[in-house]
């Protein structure tokens, strides 16, 4: 009877241990429980450096975001300071002695709740065209993907806008006059599968965070500005390889205020730009939709006012509807884009914009401090 006794004790102990274990684990939620899954981060003019990040990281991780964008400063060979992402997809060649420092400062921040962290790579300067050789170019792609790596970020935020020299105009490269539009594609394919082998030599299963994608593509292709831009993306996603994914950032809805117009573009990346990519199969098993919202939209043309927010084309209460719509239909990540307003060095952020953010979050179902 006591041997039962004693039996019956240790079966309601473990019981109550097991029920305690699964209890703090529900206490102590990861952060996509407590995210909702949904992820949001800011990228602007306000866009800081490694070293910055690492000496306001406390006040940063005060603000409503899930991680940002950064940059890696460097020294180049003439003694100016230059931003990496800017210089790299080009004819100068950047070692990593340059770039250690930066990288060392990722290294040194001590995160606690920015998990999402990228390094933006630009497509910049582009002195280059595609037929040129492009080791220095692969060279320098791959000292992004070493950052991703020793700096332990999610991946990069790929900034594929050309904004010196327009690599994606066939009607703009040097050699159209020599080569068709489709020998153009095949060499363009080719480049953008080099791009995302170089990325991956360094830092397998990152995340590629695209500014905009297939969509920009405008027909006729062969006269668009982005035309031989679906070469490049399919290029890359052929040489995709485990767990490396794409997010569509989606830049044409920053303006986007309705729940009718997320959709849109959700069905647009989902469904149109599966049918422009040459490998939907491919397409559909690695890209995602994550939305973009230009929080101060037609300030370059009419200006941002901090006093009477209710002027601003978002105003408080209207960005945080659109915001709210945005992390709800993406498939997991809303970033915020800014000019005029600097939220990590607080110029030009009216608080209402701050509560905004929040209660687009508590809307969503994220968890909000």
């Amino acid at each position: 009877m006591k041997l039962r006794i004693r039996l019956y004790v240790s079966v309601i102990f473990f019981l109550f241990l097991a029920a305690t274990v699964a209890c703090a684990g529900d206490s102590a939620p990861t952060a996509e429980r407590a995210s909702g899954g949904k992820r949001l981060i800011e990228f602007g003019w306000d866009e800081p450096s490694t070293v910055y990040v690492k000496d306001h990281i406390r006040e940063m991780e005060a603000l409503p975001f899930d991680g940002l964008v950064m940059s890696v400063r460097y020294l180049s060979a003439s003694g100016t300071s230059e931003i990496f992402a800017q210089r790299a997809f080009g004819s100068e060649r950047i070692e990593w002695d340059a770039v250690a420092d930066g990288v060392q400062a990722l290294k040194e921040t001590d995160f606690k709740r920015f998990t999402e962290t990228f390094l933006r790579f630009n497509l910049t300067p582009g002195d280059v065209d595609w037929f040129d050789d492009f080791s220095t170019p692969l060279h320098n792609t791959a000292l992004v993907g070493r950052m991703v790596r020793e700096g332990g970020v999610k991946g990069i935020f790929f900034d594929v806008e050309p904004y010196e020299f327009k690599l994606f105009s066939y009607t703009h490269r040097p050699g159209h006059n020599l080569r068709s539009f489709t020998e153009y594609k095949a060499q363009v394919y080719k480049r953008g599968a080099e791009v995302m082998k170089a990325l991956q030599s360094e830092a397998p299963d990152l995340t590629v965070f695209l500014s905009i994608s297939y969509d920009q593509a405008k027909p006729p292709a062969r006269d668009d500005k982005y035309g031989l831009l679906p070469a490049f993306l399919d290029g890359m996603l052929s040489a995709a390889e485990g767990g490396t994914q794409f997010l569509d950032g989606f830049e044409a809805g920053y303006g986007f205020m309705q729940e009718r117009e997320f959709e849109e573009g959700y069905q647009t990346i989902h469904t149109t730009n599966k049918t422009i990519s040459s490998n939907p199969i491919a397409y559909a098993a690695r890209f995602s939709a994550a939305f973009g919202l230009w929080m101060d939209l037609e300030s370059p043309t009419s200006g941002w006012n901090v006093d009477d927010t209710e002027r601003n084309r978002f105003s408080p209460s209207r960005f945080s509807s659109a915001l709210t719509h945005a992390l709800k239909r993406s498939d997991g990540y809303a970033w915020i884009y800014t000019q005029e307003p600097k939220w990590w060095s607080n110029e030009k952020l009216p608080p209402a914009y701050i509560q905004a953010v929040k209660d687009a979050r508590r809307n969503a179902g994220m968890n909000v401090w």
